[in-house]
């Protein structure tokens, strides 16, 4: 029981301390702070990036025939 309440006195003398040394912020929240404000508009955005260096794709393929003759098209659309 004494252990608790040494625990509660330590917590408001911290308490104390802390509002005594700690300055009035009060003042501060009755400021005024200037804002600008504009509408928001919906226009189109493209991102673009150059850049140098190599390029790893997440994902890939082996195209193959099971004949060996030649490849005449490939009818594949990227993203697919």
């Amino acid at each position: 029981m004494v252990r608790s309440g040494g625990v509660f006195l330590v917590g408001r003398w911290l308490l104390w301390v802390l509002a005594v040394v700690l300055p009035p912020t009060a003042g501060a929240a009755t400021q005024v702070v200037p804002v600008i404000v504009v509408p928001a508009l919906m226009m189109d955005f493209e991102d673009r990036i150059e850049a140098l260096g190599t390029l790893r794709a997440n994902e890939s393929v082996a195209l193959t025939a099971t004949v060996t003759e030649t490849i005449s098209a490939l009818h594949f659309d990227d993203g697919d």
